[in-house]
C-alpha cells in the first residue's frame, strides 16, 4: 500500500525524528567512546609512569639505648647489601661490574662470580652486611650512571655492645628491627622513628636514570632512650649473681637494685639469661627470654612480715611498745602454722617478732587487724597488681582478697607471713621501697628520659601511685628493722662499713597441694643508708643445693652487693 498524499508530511516528520535521534545517539556514543579512550589513555599513561618509577620506603635508624652515664647499651649501625641484575648486562659488562665490586669490597672475584648462578636473574645478592665506607665509591658510581645493573640496599643492624649485660631489661629486636621484649618493646614507637620515601625514575629495565626526577622524604631517626640503669652497677651485680649461683649450686636467681626515693631501677639481673647480640644463634624463644623480675611470681615468705607489721602499726592495731607471746605452733582457720624453728617466744616486742621472724606473731597481728583492714593495706601496697613498670610483659601477681570467691580465714593467716599469695620480685621491691622512702608506693621506671633527634629531652619523672602508710609509720619501721638486724649475732647481711636495714625470707617451694621439704628459695630485701635510703637491694636465689636458709645464702649475697655498689653510687661509709 502506498502512502497517500496526506500521509507524507507525517512520514517526513517521523523520519526527521528518527534521524535526529540517531544523530543524538551517535553523538552520545562518540562522546562515550572518546571519554573512555581519554580515561583509559590517562590510566594507561599513569600505569606507564608508575611502571617507570620506583617508590621505596627509607627505613629510619633505630634510636640508641644508653645507660644513666650515657654509655651505649643498644646501638644501630648501617650495613649495605650489594645486588646485581645479570640479565641487563652483557658478559663483558657483568665481568666489569664484578671486578669493580671486588676492588672496593675486598671480596674475591671468584666468590662474586660464584654467586651469579642465574645469568637471567634480575636480582642476585653479591654481598651482605658490607660497611658503607666500602660501598661509598660504588654508590657514587651508581648515582652517576656508571654502574649499570648494580644496586645497594641499606639496612640497619641492631647491636648490643655489652652482649648479655642487662639483657632482660633491654630486650631484643626481631628481623624487622621491631622491639620484642623489655625496653626495646615498651619504647618501640619512640625508638623506631619514622620511615622516609624515595620516588625515582627508572628505565623499562628498572635501572636508574641519571637525569630522572627523584623525590625524597627523609627518614626521621628514632629517639635515644636514656636508662636509669647504671652499667657499672649492673656489671657488679651480674658478676655477684653468677658467682653466687655457682657457689650455692643454683640455676636460677634474681638481684634487683633500685632507688627507693624515685623508683629508678639501677640494676636488674637474672639467670639464666640470653645474649641479644647473638639472636641468630637461638633456634627458638626459650624460658631464658622471660624476665623473672617482672614475669615470674613466687611466694615472698617472711620479708612479707614487713608489710604485715607496717599495716598493724599504721592502723593503730599495735604500737612499737606492744608485746605478745608467740607460740611455736598454732591452728588458725583450719591451718596448722608453726614458727620456722618451732620455738615459742614469750612476751616479745614487735622488734623481736622481726628478729625471730615469727610466723605465729605475724598471724596474731593480722588477726588483731581483721581481714577488712589487713587486705585494705595489701591493696595500699599494690599486692596482686602490676607495678606499671616501663617494661613489656609484666604480670600482676596472685592473691585472694577478702570476700573474693574461695577466700577463707586460713588465707589471712598464711598471707600474713607471705604464703598463699605470689608476687614478682619487682612488686616486692616496690613494697619495701615504700617503707624506705617514707610511705609512698611508687611506679618503678627503667627509663630516665627520651632524647629526640634534635636533642630535645623529655624526662620520665617519678610517679607516686598512692600512699601506702604514713611517713611516721615508715620511720618507725626503718628503726625497727635496723634494730632487729643488729640484734642478730654475727649477722652475715651486715657490712661493717655501710648502714643498712633489711629482712630475710626462706620460702618453701609449693608442690601439688603442699610444700617441698627438700627445696627452698632464700631471699633478702634491704636498703641503706637507713637515715636517707638511696639504694634498695633484693636478692633471690632459687632452690640452692648448698644451703637452705636465707641467712646462709641470701644474706651474704646482699652484703656483697652493698659493699660493691654503694661506693659506685656515692653512698658514704657509715660513721657507726
Amino acid at each position: 500500500m502506498h502512502p497517500t498524499t496526506d500521509d507524507r508530511p507525517q512520514l517526513g516528520r517521523r523520519l526527521l525524528f528518527l534521524g535526529g535521534a540517531n544523530l543524538a545517539l551517535a553523538g552520545a556514543v562518540t562522546h562515550a567512546l572518546l571519554r573512555i579512550q581519554v580515561r583509559e589513555q590517562s590510566a594507561h599513561t599513569a600505569d606507564a609512569v608508575l611502571q617507570l618509577r620506583a617508590d621505596n620506603l627509607l627505613n629510619p635508624r633505630r634510636g640508641d639505648i644508653i645507660d644513666a652515664r650515657a654509655k651505649p647499651m643498644a646501638v644501630t649501625r648501617v650495613v649495605d647489601r650489594l645486588i646485581i641484575s645479570p640479565a641487563v648486562l652483557s658478559e663483558s659488562g657483568l665481568q666489569a661490574m664484578l671486578e669493580f665490586v671486588a676492588r672496593h669490597t675486598g671480596i674475591a672475584l671468584h666468590q662474586l662470580r660464584h654467586r651469579v648462578r642465574d645469568r637471567l636473574s634480575q636480582y642476585t645478592v653479591l654481598a651482605e652486611d658490607v660497611d658503607p665506607v666500602r660501598t661509598a665509591p660504588i654508590q657514587k658510581a651508581i648515582h652517576a650512571g656508571q654502574a649499570g645493573g648494580l644496586q645497594i640496599e641499606s639496612r640497619h643492624n641492631r647491636r648490643y655492645p655489652s652482649g648479655p649485660l642487662a639483657a632482660h631489661l633491654l630486650g631484643f629486636t626481631d628481623a624487622s628491627n621491631s622491639g620484642r621484649s623489655g625496653v626495646e618493646s615498651f619504647y618501640d614507637l619512640q625508638l623506631r622513628g619514622r620511615p622516609g620515601r624515595v620516588i625515582a625514575d627508572r628505565d623499562p629495565l628498572g635501572r636508574s636514570i641519571p637525569v630522572g626526577r627523584e623525590i625524597v622524604t627523609a627518614a626521621e631517626p628514632g629517639s635515644t632512650v636514656r636508662l636509669t640503669l647504671d652499667r657499672r652497677v649492673q656489671l657488679k651485680v651480674e658478676g655477684i649473681l653468677q658467682r653466687s649461683l655457682a657457689k650455692y649450686e643454683s640455676a636460677h636467681g634474681t638481684i634487683l637494685v633500685l632507688d627507693p626515693r624515685d623508683g629508678a631501677v639501677l640494676a636488674m639481673a637474672s639467670q639464666p639469661t640470653f645474649d641479644p647480640d647473638r639472636m641468630h644463634e637461638y633456634a627458638e624463644i626459650g624460658p631464658q627470654f622471660l624476665n623473672p623480675a617482672v614475669q615470674l611470681v613466687w611466694e615472698p615468705g617472711s620479708t612479707f612480715k614487713l608489710i604485715t607489721m607496717a599495716a598493724g602499726l599504721d592502723s593503730g592495731t599495735i604500737t612499737t611498745a606492744s608485746t605478745h607471746s608467740f607460740p611455736g605452733e598454732i591452728e588458725y582457720g583450719g591451718l596448722q602454722i608453726a614458727n620456722w624453728d618451732q620455738k615459742t617466744y614469750p612476751n616479745q616486742s614487735m622488734t623481736s617478732l622481726l628478729r625471730h621472724s615469727s610466723n605465729t606473731g605475724a598471724v596474731w597481728i593480722a588477726d588483731q587487724m581483721g581481714p577488712e583492714k589487713f587486705y585494705g593495706y595489701l591493696r595500699n601496697f599494690g599486692i596482686g597488681e602490676p607495678t606499671g613498670v616501663d617494661l613489656a610483659g609484666e604480670v600482676g601477681g596472685i592473691v585472694r582478697y577478702y570476700r573474693d570467691p574461695g577466700w577463707y580465714p586460713g588465707d589471712l593467716a598464711a598471707n600474713s607471713f607471705g604464703q598463699g599469695l605470689a608476687i614478682t620480685p619487682l612488686q616486692a621491691a616496690m613494697c619495701y621501697a615504700a617503707i624506705a622512702n617514707g610511705g609512698l608506693l611508687l611506679r618503678p621506671r627503667t627509663v630516665a628520659a627520651l632524647i629526640d633527634p634534635a636533642g630535645r629531652v623529655t624526662p620520665n619523672p617519678p610517679v607516686v601511685r598512692r600512699r601506702a602508710i604514713t611517713a611516721a609509720t615508715a620511720g618507725r619501721m626503718v628503726a625497727m628493722m635496723r634494730d632487729a638486724e643488729r640484734s642478730v649475732p654475727n649477722n652475715p647481711a651486715l657490712s661493717p662499713w655501710f648502714d643498712t636495714a633489711g629482712k630475710t625470707a626462706t620460702t618453701e617451694v609449693p608442690i601439688n597441694s603442699g610444700y617441698s621439704e627438700d627445696s627452698s628459695i632464700p631471699s633478702y630485701a634491704g636498703f641503706g643508708p637507713t637515715r636517707d635510703p638511696r639504694a634498695l637491694v633484693l636478692v633471690k636465689i632459687d632452690a640452692p643445693a648448698k644451703g637452705r636458709w636465707a641467712h646462709e645464702v641470701a644474706s651474704p649475697v646482699f652484703r656483697e652487693v652493698v659493699e660493691a655498689i654503694f661506693p659506685l653510687l656515692g653512698i658514704p661509709a657509715s660513721d657507726g
